[in-house]
Protein backbone atom coordinates (compact mmCIF):
# COMPACT_ATOMS: atom_id res chain seq x y z
CA UNK A 1 0.00 0.00 0.00
CA UNK A 2 3.01 2.32 0.33
CA UNK A 3 4.37 1.44 -2.61
CA UNK A 4 1.41 2.73 -4.50
CA UNK A 5 1.36 6.04 -2.18
CA UNK A 6 4.75 6.51 -3.15
CA UNK A 7 4.43 5.87 -6.71
CA UNK A 8 1.05 8.26 -6.84
CA UNK A 9 2.84 10.83 -4.75
CA UNK A 10 5.61 10.76 -7.02
CA UNK A 11 3.59 11.36 -10.14
CA UNK A 12 1.86 14.07 -8.95
CA UNK A 13 5.46 15.60 -7.89
CA UNK A 14 6.48 15.09 -11.46
CA UNK A 15 3.28 16.29 -12.93
CA UNK A 16 2.13 19.03 -10.85
CA UNK A 17 5.31 21.05 -10.07
CA UNK A 18 7.29 19.90 -12.72
CA UNK A 19 9.83 18.66 -10.42
CA UNK A 20 12.86 16.38 -11.08
CA UNK A 21 12.05 14.00 -8.09
CA UNK A 22 15.62 12.22 -8.42
CA UNK A 23 16.88 15.01 -6.77
CA UNK A 24 15.21 14.50 -3.57
CA UNK A 25 16.76 12.29 -1.39
CA UNK A 26 15.18 9.01 -0.71
CA UNK A 27 14.54 8.89 2.97
CA UNK A 28 13.03 12.83 3.14
CA UNK A 29 10.67 11.51 0.45
CA UNK A 30 9.46 8.60 2.14
CA UNK A 31 9.22 10.70 5.64
CA UNK A 32 7.32 13.36 3.57
CA UNK A 33 4.89 11.13 2.38
CA UNK A 34 4.71 8.44 5.61
CA UNK A 35 3.49 12.08 6.95
CA UNK A 36 0.83 12.58 4.16
CA UNK A 37 -0.23 9.26 4.85
CA UNK A 38 -0.44 9.44 8.47
CA UNK A 39 -2.25 12.92 8.22
CA UNK A 40 -4.86 11.51 5.21
CA UNK A 41 -5.45 8.73 7.70
CA UNK A 42 -6.04 11.08 10.23
CA UNK A 43 -8.19 13.09 7.73
CA UNK A 44 -9.95 10.24 7.33
CA UNK A 45 -10.72 9.09 11.15
CA UNK A 46 -11.87 12.98 11.79
CA UNK A 47 -14.42 12.64 8.43
CA UNK A 48 -15.73 9.28 10.07
CA UNK A 49 -16.07 10.51 13.28
CA UNK A 50 -17.71 13.70 11.78
CA UNK A 51 -19.88 11.91 9.74
CA UNK A 52 -20.37 9.38 12.61
CA UNK A 53 -22.23 12.54 14.94
CA UNK A 54 -23.56 14.27 12.14
CA UNK A 55 -25.73 11.05 11.91
CA UNK A 56 -26.60 11.44 15.95
CA UNK A 57 -27.56 14.79 15.83
CA UNK A 58 -29.86 14.12 12.40
CA UNK A 59 -31.43 11.69 14.65
CA UNK A 60 -31.50 13.94 17.48
CA UNK A 61 -33.35 16.97 14.91
CA UNK A 62 -35.55 14.17 13.82
CA UNK A 63 -36.76 13.33 17.32
CA UNK A 64 -37.05 16.83 18.54
CA UNK A 65 -39.12 17.49 15.16
CA UNK A 66 -41.65 14.70 16.17
CA UNK A 67 -41.98 16.00 19.52
CA UNK A 68 -42.40 19.59 18.36
CA UNK A 69 -45.10 17.87 16.30
CA UNK A 70 -46.92 15.90 18.74
CA UNK A 71 -46.62 19.01 21.49
CA UNK A 72 -48.51 21.37 18.77
CA UNK A 73 -50.78 18.69 18.11
CA UNK A 74 -51.26 18.57 21.72
CA UNK A 75 -51.84 22.24 21.91
CA UNK A 76 -54.44 22.27 19.36
CA UNK A 77 -56.52 19.82 21.03
CA UNK A 78 -56.18 21.49 24.24
CA UNK A 79 -57.20 24.53 22.82
CA UNK A 80 -60.09 23.17 21.06
CA UNK A 81 -61.16 22.40 24.13
CA UNK A 82 -60.79 25.01 26.19
CA UNK A 83 -63.28 26.70 23.29
CA UNK A 84 -65.42 23.73 23.98
CA UNK A 85 -65.60 24.73 27.63
CA UNK A 86 -65.89 28.44 27.18
CA UNK A 87 -68.81 28.11 25.09
CA UNK A 88 -70.54 25.75 27.15
CA UNK A 89 -69.61 28.13 29.99
CA UNK A 90 -71.61 30.47 27.94
CA UNK A 91 -74.50 28.58 27.13
CA UNK A 92 -74.63 27.73 31.21
CA UNK A 93 -74.61 31.60 31.88
CA UNK A 94 -77.04 32.50 29.46
CA UNK A 95 -79.36 29.53 31.09
CA UNK A 96 -78.52 30.53 34.54
CA UNK A 97 -79.44 34.11 33.98
CA UNK A 98 -82.49 33.12 32.25
CA UNK A 99 -83.45 31.00 35.05
CA UNK A 100 -82.29 34.17 37.52
CA UNK A 101 -84.86 36.17 36.28
CA UNK A 102 -87.58 33.27 35.92
CA UNK A 103 -86.74 33.38 39.78
CA UNK A 104 -86.98 36.89 40.20
CA UNK A 105 -90.12 36.87 38.17
CA UNK A 106 -91.69 34.42 40.30
CA UNK A 107 -90.52 35.74 43.32
CA UNK A 108 -92.14 39.15 42.80
CA UNK A 109 -95.11 37.25 42.06
CA UNK A 110 -95.08 35.05 45.03
CA UNK A 111 -94.74 38.06 46.80
CA UNK A 112 -97.27 39.91 45.38
CA UNK A 113 -99.23 37.15 46.14
CA UNK A 114 -98.69 36.84 49.74
CA UNK A 115 -99.27 40.32 50.44
CA UNK A 116 -103.14 39.55 48.89
CA UNK A 117 -103.52 36.58 50.66
CA UNK A 118 -102.69 38.49 54.28
CA UNK A 119 -105.29 40.98 53.01
CA UNK A 120 -107.84 38.93 52.13
CA UNK A 121 -107.24 36.81 55.58
CA UNK A 122 -107.59 40.38 57.40
CA UNK A 123 -110.70 41.31 55.25
CA UNK A 124 -112.11 37.32 56.14
CA UNK A 125 -111.76 38.53 59.73
CA UNK A 126 -113.13 41.99 59.66
CA UNK A 127 -115.79 40.64 58.02
CA UNK A 128 -116.20 37.70 60.37
CA UNK A 129 -116.23 40.13 63.41
CA UNK A 130 -118.84 42.03 61.71
CA UNK A 131 -120.56 39.25 61.39
CA UNK A 132 -120.65 37.84 64.89
CA UNK A 133 -120.81 41.59 65.66
CA UNK A 134 -124.17 41.66 64.16
CA UNK A 135 -125.77 38.59 64.78
CA UNK A 136 -124.93 38.19 68.74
Amino acid sequence: MEKLYIKTFKKLLKNCFLIDISIIPKCIFQFKVHQIINYSIAVNKKRDNLLKEREILIGEMETMRQRMKNMSTYAEELEQKNNEVNQRMTEMQETIGMQLNEISREKGVRERLEIEVRQLQEEIIIKKNELEVKYL
